[in-house]
């Protein structure tokens, strides 16, 4: 218990911690009380029952570990995190006691560097080498988040019916500056997605337009919500997935792998990934200004954006609409999100060998576009390339309609991450790994073709 989790705690269960951390009289009290109890004899039942009603009574006075009490723990603590020894000595005893036992162990967030202690919010995860900022002329695009951060304050400020949620990462999502400009329309639950998704569906049955925004990896502890508690009401609420995709040095519990799989195969629901920040734009204004029956997610990955033009107005995109951008003849490129870009790279790199590629702008996952896949049938290969599990993936669903329904009978290579875990590097690496990159996407269809 550091009293924060990537962000400051919000909500009862942690000033409840805090009212342990600060009593803990009915500690030594108690422990004193099992002391004597303990060493009487076995039949001595009277004096039992009486040290029982004497905790009570204490419990009553000073409340710390009620509620464990309650749940069937027994609880100790606060004890110093810092400190080894302490801790080994209260485990130690603690090994002796039967049953099921709590430790409450408070620490400092960043302790030991002082940069962390004064900032630990911004020093939550850091990676291995500090980096200095570039030069002017050298900055770096905004991040996705940044965006989806700018366009939903602006679009909040013409409809006051929408708001924005997250569950303990208004600093990971980009949401900080929406709550300083929109306070009354911010809400952070604490580290409760589930919560956050019922929370909206009320809000959305209500006539509300909530916007989740939460990390892909977190927003798979509330499959159960999205379906049973929006995608079964057919409520509009949106889904702002960050980190979707390769997350780099956040590492591998946070890799955005399966949103693809795992959303899609919901009814009702709206999968969307854009090629960049003027995309990421317009499928957010569409989300929220479209009468779509249903859900509606945007996952985009941890970098920065491709393309920004602010000054160009919102356009709406048909649903489940995708976007030609090369015409070729050899091979047909389905990419998804970022790895469009990827994938004009590599055309480009395959143009120089004399094949000329077909690239697609697949930015509706789901619902996918049948008529511009029907326009591939005749392709002796067709590519698939995605930042995620390729089992039940994109590629799956563009493999099944072109099989199934469509008569394809040429090759499909999907390209994404195979049945593993993928582990922590930075995300350029990652990239490389997985063989999402320009070359190793060039270098796949060349040797499919050959």
């Amino acid at each position: 218990d550091n009293e924060m989790s990537i962000s400051r705690n919000v909500g009862a269960l942690s000033t409840y911690f805090t009212e342990i951390a600060s009593n803990p009289l009915f500690n030594r009290i108690r422990d004193q009380i099992w002391d004597i109890a303990g060493k009487l004899p076995v039949g001595t039942r009277t004096i039992r029952e009486v040290g029982h009603k004497l905790e009570e009574s204490v419990k009553t006075l000073v409340q710390p570990g009620v509620m464990f009490d309650e749940l069937g723990f027994k609880y100790y603590g606060p004890v110093n995190g810092h400190s080894l020894s302490d801790l080994e000595s209260v485990l130690t005893r603690m090994k002796d006691i039967r049953g099921p036992k709590l430790l409450h162990i408070k620490t400092v967030k960043g302790r030991g560097w002082k940069m962390s202690e004064s900032n630990p919010i911004s020093y939550h995860g850091v990676s291995g080498k500090p980096k200095l900022a570039p030069p002017d002329h050298e900055k770096k695009m905004p991040s996705y988040n940044d965006v989806m951060t700018d366009t939903l304050i602006d679009l909040s400020q013409h409809d006051p019916r929408i708001v924005a949620i997250t569950a303990a990462m208004a600093e990971g999502t980009g949401l900080v500056r929406y709550q300083k400009e929109l306070p009354e329309r911010f809400f952070d639950v604490g580290i409760a997605e589930g919560h956050a998704v019922t929370f909206a569906a009320g809000l959305a049955a209500a006539g509300m337009k909530p916007v989740v925004c939460i990390y892909s990896t977190f927003l798979q502890r509330a499959f159960d919500q999205i379906q049973h508690d929006v995608n079964l009401q057919k409520l509009p609420v949106i889904f702002a997935l960050d980190r979707a995709g390769l997350v780099g040095q956040d590492g591998a519990t946070h890799q955005g792998a399966f949103d693809l799989a795992y959303l899609s195969s919901l009814p009702g629901m709206t999968v969307t990934a854009p090629r960049d920040g003027n995309e990421l734009r317009n499928l957010l204004f569409t989300a929220l200004n479209e009468d779509i029956d249903g859900s509606f997610a945007i996952r985009y990955p941890k970098d920065s954006v491709i393309r920004l033009d602010k000054e160009i107005s919102y356009q709406p995109i048909p649903i489940g609409s995708w976007e030609l951008l090369l015409q070729g003849e050899d091979v047909a490129l389905l990419a998804v999100g970022p790895l469009v870009e990827e994938s004009m790279r590599a055309a480009a790199l395959l143009a120089d060998q004399g094949i000329n590629p077909t690239v697609i702008n697949c930015r509706f996952i789901k619902p996918l576009d049948r008529e511009l896949l029907s326009k591939l049938v005749d392709y002796k290969l067709v590519v698939t390339l995605e930042e995620g599990n390729i089992l039940n993936g994109f590629g799956a669903m563009a493999a099944n309609v072109l099989y199934s329904e469509l008569g394809f009978r040429g090759d499909l290579k999907k390209i994404g991450f195979d049945d593993v875990n993928i582990e922590h590097a930075t995300r350029s690496e990652q990239v490389n790994a997985t063989g999402l990159d320009a070359a190793g996407i060039a270098g796949t269809v060349k040797e499919l073709l050959a």
